[in-house]
């Protein structure tokens, strides 16, 4: 359902059914329903040294607007324009030789950066987490989560999962 502009109402206008429920039902409508989507991957996969590098989600938690496809796993593609909160969350593995620092992004559109976490690496599992509110044009923007790390060697995230979330909050 989209959002319909609210007509200006004149003197002496009728007023009918369909006019009230675009209006006023539908507009309704579409202000209750929740916009959102959550993915995650649970996932050992493993991650090059000094590359950014993708994260392919695996399964949507939710997805009210179709936001997130298995065809572009790494993306959220908003069709309803407007203001989102993004946040990303990426476990990384515990390792005793623990060397450079770990970071995560929110990478949009393929070329700007929104935020970034980096952490020095330690031996236990330890998230890096990225969040920005963003605004989509509800066609063609999109956002992704980009890892990164100074291990030397490929270093594994955790199976215990990462996940993105994107939530409208308004146009």
């Amino acid at each position: 359902m989209a959002w319909t502009t609210p007509a200006t109402f004149t003197t002496g206008e009728a007023v009918t059914a369909a006019k009230m429920n675009a209006q006023v039902r539908d507009n309704l409508g579409f202000l209750y329903g929740a916009k959102v989507a959550s993915v995650g991957a649970i996932s050992t996969a493993n991650v090059p040294s000094a590359t950014w590098t993708l994260i392919n989600y695996a399964f949507e938690v939710v997805d009210t607007i179709g936001a997130w496809t298995a065809g572009q796993p790494s993306r959220f593609t908003p069709p309803v324009a407007g203001y989102y909160l993004v946040t990303t969350s990426v476990a990384w593995s515990a390792d005793a030789t623990e060397t450079g620092y770990r970071s995560c992004r929110l990478w949009v559109n393929g070329t700007t950066l929104y935020d970034q976490d980096v952490r020095p690496a330690m031996n236990a599992t330890q998230q890096t987490k990225a969040q920005r509110v963003i605004y989509f044009n509800g066609a063609t923007d999109f956002v992704e989560t980009q890892v990164y790390h100074t291990k030397g060697s490929d270093h594994a995230l955790s199976s215990t999962g990462q996940y993105s979330d994107l939530i409208w909050i308004g146009a």
